[in-house]
Formats: structure tokens, C-alpha cells, sequence
């Protein structure tokens, strides 16, 4: 309101604002710096690997995206449902890209989003738990809406990262979504894992009402920049 003092009595001024449609402008001021303060936030934390919107999306044929379900993104519904998305496909079609719209979309809306590569992440879950602070950072894994795990598979698993993958995925089970990239086809997933019985949990609480992207066509690192 501080801020927007000045300018608005300059407006009263020039247009001869009321008292009360004076103080709803100030207001409004007031809310509208709230909402980019806190999207400014949740971009921050969220800590994406690329800027990148839905808006952006490359649609040709080729790649068997099909608009109007990305566009399903735009409403809140399947965070509302804690739904999980799968995103497959080869190298450079794209994955992380949209995985981060996805993600940015959602923090449009208002919701945390965490993005990790999953090497990193269960790097970090070693880390925490040789520093105790397991349980907190489990908690925040848990808080988080919309949590990216891109690279899924890229490498097998081991027992321990089969388990802390595990972890994750039970307690975000039902309360909120993830969102997983991977190179593997998704009726292969349960291979990237050590143990067959881990992995059967994992999927089926993966792919519960999950929606599938998978995506095609040669890499989009040859493309342009501007899209993908």
C-alpha cells in the first residue's frame, strides 16, 4: 500500500476517485503485491531446471502430445485429485521441459512445487540422513504438491535408493502429485528397481489414476530454442 500511495493519490486526483473507490484501489494494490511476492517465492524454492511454460509447447504431430489434454494443466483439478503424471519418452524429446510447465503452471495456481533430479534427490537423502535430519526432510518432501522427479531409471537402483524411493513415494500417496520423467517405457519402469516387491509398490501407487504423456520423435535440443 505504501508503495502504491503516491501513484494513486496522483490518480484521485487526475480522475477524481471517491474515498472509497481510493482505499479499494490500495487495496488491491496490497493483494496484487502479496500474489507476486508469493509466486516470486514459490518459483525459488521450486527450483527448476528450466523456465518453461505451457504456452511454449511444441504440438506437431510427430511427437503425439495432444493440446488439449496439456491443457488440462491450466486448472487444478488433477492436483485437487492428487494425481500423478508420467512422462516417457527418449532423450531430448522433451520431458524435462514440460515437466517443469507443469510445474510453473502450478505454481501459478498457488501450490509448492519441488523439482529434483532423481540421482540428486537421493543423494541428498543420504546426506540428510547422516546429518539426522531425515524425518524433517521427509516431512518437506511431503508438503510439497507438486514434486518433480525427472531422470527416474536413469541408472538401476540400488536396495537403498529402491527404499528411500519407496518412502517418498508412500508418503505423498493420496495427498498430493508427482510427477515423474523418465527414459523407460512405463510398463518398464519397475525394472530401474532393486527389489521386485519394492518395485511392484512403487508403480502401483505411481500409476494409480496417473496420467500418461508419453512422448515421440527425435530430440528437441535440435530444434529451436524458443519451444519445446
Amino acid at each position: 500500500m505504501a508503495e502504491g500511495l503516491g501513484r494513486r493519490l496522483k490518480k484521485r486526483e487526475e480522475e477524481g476517485l471517491s474515498h472509497e473507490d481510493f482505499l479499494a484501489l490500495l487495496v488491491d494494490d496490497e493483494y496484487l503485491g502479496r500474489q507476486r511476492s508469493r509466486l516470486v517465492r514459490l518459483h525459488k524454492r521450486a527450483s527448476f531446471k528450466l523456465r518453461a511454460s505451457l504456452e511454449e509447447i511444441d504440438y506437431e504431430s510427430s511427437r503425439g502430445l495432444k493440446k488439449a489434454r496439456v491443457l488440462e494443466f491450466t486448472q487444478s483439478a488433477w492436483i485437487g485429485n492428487h494425481q500423478n503424471v508420467i512422462i516417457t519418452g527418449a532423450t531430448g524429446v522433451g520431458k524435462t521441459y514440460l515437466a517443469c510447465a507443469i510445474g510453473n503452471e502450478g505454481c501459478g495456481m498457488g501450490y509448492p512445487v519441488g523439482y529434483f533430479r532423481t540421482p540428486t534427490l537421493l543423494q541428498k537423502m543420504v546426506e540428510v540422513r547422516g546429518t539426522g535430519n531425515y524425518t524433517r526432510f521427509m516431512e518437506k518432501l511431503q508438503r510439497i504438491k507438486i514434486l518433480i522427479l525427472d531422470d527416474l531409471g536413469i541408472s538401476p537402483l540400488t536396495q537403498e535408493q529402491t527404499e528411500d524411493i519407496m518412502e517418498i513415494v508412500e508418503a505423498r500417496d493420496l495427498c498430493a502429485s508427482t510427477i515423474v520423467t523418465t527414459q523407460l517405457p512405463k510398463d518398464k519402469i519397475y525394472t530401474a528397481f532393486a527389489d521386485p516387491t519394492l518395485a511392484d509398490a512403487i508403480c502401483d501407487r505411481l500409476f494409480r489414476g496417473a496420467i500418461d504423456l508419453p512422448l515421440k520423435g527425435e530430440s528437441r535440443r535440435k530444434a529451436t530454442p524458443a519451444k519445446s
